[in-house]
C-alpha cells in the first residue's frame, strides 16, 4: 500500500476518529440515532447530493472526512449551512440542516467505466470518499441513511437495511450506519443492479449483482449460496448478521475469478469479480471465494498480523473445497503442499515472517493453521473451524483492529488451551520457513520422492474428507 501524507490537522482528525473506532460497541440500549442523511443520486451516476439533518436532541458542530480524497471530490460551491475549515466542514449554528455535493466518478481505481469490464453501467465508490461524518459519532450510535435513487437504478451498501421501510430488497434503500472500521475500504455500488438476500444460519447475505438479466443474477446467486453453505458447514454459522456481497462479472483476466477481496469499512463486505465466461462448475471449483469467506471469521489484524489472516484463509481455500467434495482430498493436499513449497522457496533467510516475502506471508500462516487444526483434533476433540466460528459468535463484528497476539489469546480462551499463543510465538519469531514435512509425516504423507504418497491416516481423513451424509 502506498503511504499517504497528511497535514497536522488531518492527523489530529484521524486520531480522533480512530479513537472512536477503538471504543467498540457499547450497550445497544444506550444507542441513539444522531442524524439522518438523505442522499440523492444523479441519473448519470456522477453526483451525490447529500442533506444532513441532526436528530432533534443532537447538536452537530462539524462533519469530518474519512479520506484525503474526500476533499478532492467535494463540490465546494454546493455547501449549505457548512463552512470549510482545515479539520472538516464546520456547521453553521443557524442552519437546521446542511447540504453538500460530491463527484463520485472514477471509482475502483478508474477501472470500471460503463461496460468496459462489466456488462452494465455501474458506479463503484468507497464511502470514505463522500460520507462526511459527525465528530460526535461514536460507540454504536447510528446514522440513518435514506437514498433517493432514479427509477431503474439501485444501491448496495455494507450497512444494515431498515426492513420495514421497503417492500422489496431492491427498492431505494433505508439503512442504519454504525462507526465500524471507518478508515477501511468499503464498497457502495450504484447502477442497474440485481439484488437478492440469501438467508443462512446466523446471518444474511445482501447480494448485489451487476448483471443485465435475471438469469445471470440467478447463476451468481446460486454460486454464492452454495459456497456460503459450505462455509457455514465448517464454521457453524455466518460470522455476522449482515454481509454485503458485490458481484461484478467481468471479461478481465483468464482465471474463473480474477479478483476477490474483503472490505471491512462501515460493515462486513465481499467484492468479487468472476469471469463472465466461467461455467458454474469452474466457479465452484475456484479457490478465491472460499479464501475470502474465511477472512470474514477473523477481525482485521493489521500489518503485523497479515500472515496469520492470509495463512488461515489459504489453508481453508483447500480444506473447504475438499470437505464439500468439490475437489478430491488428494488434490487438496497437493495444492496445499505446493503452497508450502512456494513459501519455502521465497523465504528470505534470517527474516521473521512479518518481513520475509509475499509467499512466505501467505503460507507460513497456512502451516500454522494446519498444526493448530491437527492439535485441536488430537487433544481437544474439536477443530480450528469450530473455534473460529465460536470467535465470530462472541467477538464479531469488530469495531477495531485486533493485535494478532490478542486474537490468539482469545482463541485460547475459547478452546480452553494455551496452544494458540504458544504456537503463534514460535511461528512469529522464526527466521526460516517452518518444517512442514514433520507435520506431513505425522499425517502419513510422504513428500520425499517428488510426488506425494498417502498411507492410511484417520486424522488426515478428518481434515479433508467429505463428511458422510
Amino acid at each position: 500500500m502506498r503511504a499517504r501524507k497528511y497535514s497536522i490537522a488531518n492527523f489530529l482528525q484521524l486520531v480522533g476518529l480512530v479513537a472512536l473506532g477503538l471504543t467498540g460497541f457499547s450497550n445497544s440500549s444506550l444507542a441513539k440515532n444522531i442524524a439522518t442523511y438523505e442522499i440523492q443520486l444523479s441519473r448519470n451516476l456522477k453526483t451525490l447530493n447529500i442533506q444532513v439533518t441532526p436528530s432533534p436532541d443532537q447538536v452537530l458542530t462539524r462533519l469530518r472526512p474519512l479520506s484525503r480524497n474526500a476533499w478532492n471530490r467535494l463540490d465546494k460551491n454546493s455547501l449549505h449551512g457548512l463552512t470549510i475549515r482545515r479539520s472538516g466542514l464546520t456547521v453553521l449554528p443557524t442552519a437546521e440542516h446542511y447540504r453538500y455535493s460530491v463527484d463520485i466518478r472514477g471509482g475502483f481505481k478508474g477501472w470500471i467505466q460503463g461496460n468496459i469490464l462489466t456488462e452494465i453501467a455501474v458506479r463503484v465508490t468507497d464511502s470514505r470518499d463522500w460520507f462526511w461524518v459527525p465528530d460526535k459519532w461514536q460507540a454504536n450510535d447510528t446514522i440513518r441513511v435514506e437514498f433517493e435513487i432514479p427509477d431503474g437504478l439501485s444501491v448496495s451498501v455494507p450497512w444494515e437495511r431498515i426492513p420495514d421501510m421497503a417492500d422489496e430488497p431492491g427498492a431505494p434503500g433505508y439503512f442504519l450506519a454504525r462507526p465500524v472500521m471507518l478508515f477501511k475500504k468499503s464498497t457502495v455500488l450504484f447502477g442497474r443492479l440485481q439484488l437478492e438476500q440469501v438467508i443462512l444460519p446466523g446471518g444474511t447475505l445482501n447480494l448485489a449483482v451487476a448483471a443485465k438479466t435475471k438469469e445471470n443474477k440467478d447463476r451468481y446467486v446460486a454460486w454464492m449460496r452454495r459456497i456460503a453453505r459450505i462455509v457455514v458447514d465448517e464454521f457453524g454459522q455466518m460470522p455476522v448478521p449482515f454481509t454485503q456481497v458485490v458481484v461484478i462479472p467481468t471479461w478481465f483476466g483468464n482465471e474463473s475469478v480474477p479478483w476477490g477481496e474483503v472490505r471491512r469499512g462501515n460493515g462486513s463486505g465481499l467484492l468479487v469479480m468472476p469471469n463472465n465466461g466461467a461455467t458454474m462448475a469452474e466457479l465452484v471449483e475456484d479457490w478465491t471465494l472460499y479464501h475470502e469467506f474465511t477472512h470474514l471469521y477473523h477481525p482485521f489484524l493489521g500489518g503485523k498480523g497479515r500472515w496469520v489472516a492470509e495463512g488461515f484463509a489459504s489453508y481453508y481455500q483447500n480444506v473447504l473445497r475438499a470437505k464439500a467434495g468439490v475437489i478430491s482430498a488428494e488434490y487438496a493436499w497437493e495444492r496445499t503442499i505446493a503452497g508450502f513449497a512456494r513459501g519455502e522457496q521465497q523465504t528470505r533467510r534470517g527474516k521473521t515472517v512479518a518481513s520475509g516475502g509475499l509467499m512466505r506471508t501467505y503460507w507460513t500462516g497456512a502451516v500454522m493453521a494446519l498444526e493448530l487444526d491437527m492439535r485441536l483434533r488430537r487433544q481437544n476433540g474439536t477443530t480450528l473451524g469450530t473455534v473460529l466460528g465460536q470467535f465470530a459468535d462472541c467477538c464479531l463484528p469488530a469495531s477495531r483492529t485486533w493485535r494478532p497476539v490478542r486474537f490468539m489469546q482469545k482463541l485460547d480462551e475459547i478452546s480452553d488451551t494455551k496452544m494458540f499463543t504458544d504456537i503463534y510465538r514460535v511461528y512469529s519469531s522464526g527466521t526460516d520457513f517452518p518444517d512442514y514435512n514433520k507435520l506431513l509425516r505425522s499425517l502419513n504423507i510422504d513428500n520425499s520422492a517428488g510426488s506425494l504418497t498417502f498411507d492410511a491416516s484417520p486424522l488426515r481423513d478428518s481434515i479433508m474428507r467429505p463428511a458422510s451424509r
